[in-house]
């Protein structure tokens, strides 16, 4: 039999418990007649969460990056890209755009808003002239050719490849 106070086993007809001195009444010992069976521990529920799904393997967003040519050789600066660029100039009507060529020689000829470069889902990067004054060309590193690009239509652009902002040059770079 157990104390139904503190749980310590007692002998059969004992008043008090040993261990606690609890005063064990009648009413107590009729309770506590017999032991408790020990009960198998249960085991927790468990919350099945499927796990999670893998990440989708999509292209990384490269930086590539314009390298500025004056009189047909490598200045030394560049202009990082990122995603999707406008390449112009500052001006406070239509206020900045993300690459600004207004420092630059030749920049008289650059619009505003003169044209975008642009890395789409699959990784392929485009140049696309915004309808500029000055036009945007591209010179394939293929082929040596400049060609106009038409405006508004999105052109794929390589590593190597020259692209011309109004009079302004640069080489287009994709790699180290």
């Amino acid at each position: 039999m157990k104390c139904p106070t503190c749980g310590a086993d007692i002998p059969e007809g004992t008043t008090v418990c040993p261990d606690c001195g609890m005063e064990i009444t009648g009413e107590q010992l009729a309770e506590v007649v017999q032991e408790p069976q020990p009960v198998a521990p249960q085991p927790e529920p468990v919350s099945v969460v499927p796990p999670p799904a893998p990440p989708v393997a999509l292209p990384a967003e490269g930086v590539a990056r314009l390298l500025f040519k004056r009189g047909g050789v490598l200045t030394g600066e560049e202009f990082p890209i990122g995603g999707r660029v406008i390449i112009g100039r500052f001006h406070e009507e239509t206020g900045p755009v993300d690459v600004d060529l207004s420092h630059l020689s030749g920049s008289e000829y650059v619009s505003r808003r003169h044209a975008e470069i642009y890395q789409d889902p699959s990784g392929q990067w485009f140049v696309k002239d915004l309808d500029s004054r000055n036009g945007t060309y591209l010179r394939s590193s293929e082929t040596g050719q400049y060609q106009r690009l038409p405006s508004n239509q999105p052109t794929p652009i390589k590593d190597g490849d020259e692209v011309v902002f109004g009079n302004v040059h640069f080489v287009f770079r994709t790699q180290g």
